[in-house]
């Protein structure tokens, strides 16, 4: 099977090019840059592409047999608003309308934890209920996480005029291996973004390995995906720290442990087999499946 993967220089993109290069998927790259620096013995293709432009989408996914969409501007804060929402909003429609024109049926979009409201608010923003599921409430408060809502109804609408199967992963904060110790230093110090987040995160190769694990599942329509770590990292158990930043929050839906995260997964588990494996401790990244550990 040969896999589009749009925004490949990106922090989930390079590392999803890799994982289904591993895996003996043919992979064509799509970047704006284009550069060929990809390994694969030949089994990866760098194309250039401005999504933003649909005659270039339908350009770059030629060839190709599944979709994974990575391509956003994802930073809320250095970039003028208008061209922000524009691009992630347009890249999103031109590329799945390409894909319908290519034939293409299996497609994975990059969404956002975002699309919820929290993480970009300048305030922590009160639950509905915990854990946070696909189910619960969108309110977003700022033009990336409106993005992302559009981008999902997007999604919402190819899957039911022209039959694509889609899957779009809310991300919360992805870490990079070369980031420690830096991000749960980050985490632990910094308590009101860690709250506005859900104590939540996940690690780049695990949200990468959902990427791939979409090529190997069936699922009927457009569904959203929470891709997260199964554990929360914060600087007290999590009971305690719901209570101090969710004062209000008293539809608690589960039993909850000290590491529980509050941005539920159980819904990946059951349409992708989809379980974290890399959980970031303040004394280090664990490979739970190397351990044996959780």
């Amino acid at each position: 099977m040969r896999v589009a993967v749009t925004g490949a220089h990106g922090k989930i993109g390079s590392v999803t090019v890799a994982e289904l290069l591993a895996h003996d998927y043919e992979v064509v790259a799509i970047d704006r840059t284009g550069d060929d620096r990809w390994p694969g013995e030949g089994r990866c293709v760098a194309r250039s592409a401005d999504l933003c432009d649909r005659l270039a989408a339908y350009e770059a996914l030629a060839g190709c047999q599944a979709l994974v969409h990575l391509a956003a501007i994802t930073d809320p804060i250095s970039r003028e608003p208008p061209l922000m929402f524009a691009n992630n909003t347009s890249g999103t429609f031109n590329v799945l309308f390409a894909a319908e024109l290519r034939g293409i049926r299996r497609v994975v979009c990059a969404s956002s934890q975002s699309a919820l409201g929290q993480p970009w608010a300048d305030d922590v923003l009160p639950l509905d209920y915990a854990p946070v599921d696909e189910a619960h409430p969108c309110r977003p408060v700022d033009p990336y996480g409106l993005s992302k809502v559009l981008g999902e109804t997007v999604c919402d609408y190819f899957a039911r005029s022209a039959g694509l199967q889609i899957l779009s992963y809310r991300f919360p904060s992805v870490w990079l291996p070369e980031q420690y110790p830096w991000r749960p230093n980050v985490r632990l110090t910094d308590q009101r973004q860690a709250a506005k987040s859900m104590w939540a995160y996940v690690d780049v190769r695990d949200a990468a390995r959902a990427c791939r694990l979409a090529l190997d599942h069936e699922w009927q329509g457009h569904q959203v995906l929470n891709i997260t770590s199964r554990w929360a990292i914060g600087a007290a158990p999590v009971q305690q720290l719901l209570k101090e930043w969710y004062p209000g929050l008293t539809d608690i839906r589960a039993a909850l442990e000290d590491c529980t995260v509050v941005y539920d997964w159980h819904k990946a588990e059951r349409v992708l087999g989809f379980r974290a494996r890399y959980r970031w401790l303040p004394e280090g990244i664990i490979d739970t499946e190397a351990t044996n550990d959780g």
